[in-house]
């Protein structure tokens, strides 16, 4: 279902998938980004390893995904 309703959300925009944990599924999160038209961004988009360090790789995750919009609204 969440493959689906991906490819649905992306006739509105990109989606992103971001895996937090050791546990993170990452082929899982690479289809989603294939489906949500973020491939390109990396599949480095993981934070993995030392639970201590999520907060440093999650805020350049997320700054990495502002940072490379597809469609700017504003300039």
């Amino acid at each position: 279902m969440p493959l689906m309703q991906t490819r649905q959300m992306r006739e509105l925009a990109d989606v992103s998938a971001v895996g937090i944990g050791a546990g993170a599924d990452t082929d899982f999160m690479n289809r989603i980004a294939i489906l949500g038209g973020t491939e390109e961004i990396g599949s480095d988009l993981q934070a993995g390893g030392d639970p201590r360090n999520y907060e440093e790789i999650l805020t350049e995750i997320f700054k990495r995904i502002v940072h490379t919009p597809r469609i700017v609204l504003v300039k």
